[in-house]
């Protein structure tokens, strides 16, 4: 599922769902980020990555079956 497929509103709402994501997640490493060691921080940035392909792969397979149903 390639994103230049998708209706110019669907692929703006994954682009701002995905930035809210990262936003959120800068914002809570910056707190962190003192009393982390550097072990813990890979694993929490690894846990967003995971949920965010999650997601990612989700949306698309969401869409991709709203796509083959109007057909």
């Amino acid at each position: 599922m390639h994103l230049d497929r998708l209706a110019p509103e669907e692929k703006d709402r994954k682009m701002m769902f995905v930035t809210f994501i990262v936003n959120q997640r800068l914002t809570y490493d910056t707190q962190r980020i003192r009393s982390q060691s550097a072990t813990h921080q890979a694993l929490g940035l690894l846990m967003c990555l995971y949920v965010c392909v999650c997601m990612y792969v989700y949306m698309c397979f969401r869409s991709q079956l709203q796509v083959s149903s109007m057909e």
